[in-house]
């Protein structure tokens, strides 16, 4: 059964850890803000998200790549609706090529952490 598939549980893992950090750190800021300080969400959201590459690749090795890219992939399609709006000024619309090109980071992070426990297991042999 595909659902039973170790990829897709995989994949709803780390959409799921995504959207939770997505929600907690940049949908539940105020839409839009008066103030200089409140333009944008929570910084946050990227250190967590590549933290959370790493861990998925060094457990889950053989799916880093896929782990790296639903980490950031739910955040990018929800991003145009939910991203916080700041001053109304349009720089918001930069979130959506930035997560676009975080994606590659966090698949790296991902690949990174699969990397470290391999060369782990062999020096442990």
């Amino acid at each position: 059964m595909i659902w039973m598939d170790e990829r897709v549980v995989v994949a709803a893992g780390a959409a799921v850890v995504s959207l939770v950090a997505w929600y907690a750190f940049m949908a539940s800021a105020p839409r839009y803000s008066h103030a200089p300080h409140q333009d944008l969400g929570n910084a946050a959201l990227l250190p967590v998200l590549v933290v959370a590459a790493t861990i998925g690749g060094i457990f889950i090795p053989r799916h880093a790549t896929l782990i790296g890219v639903m980490l950031v992939a739910p955040a990018l399609l929800l991003a145009p609706w939910t991203a916080p709006r700041g001053d109304n000024d349009g720089l918001w619309l930069l979130i959506v090529p930035i997560l676009a090109l975080f994606m590659g980071v966090t698949v790296f992070a991902a690949r990174a952490g699969a990397w470290c426990r391999m060369q782990a297991i062999q020096r442990w042999r």
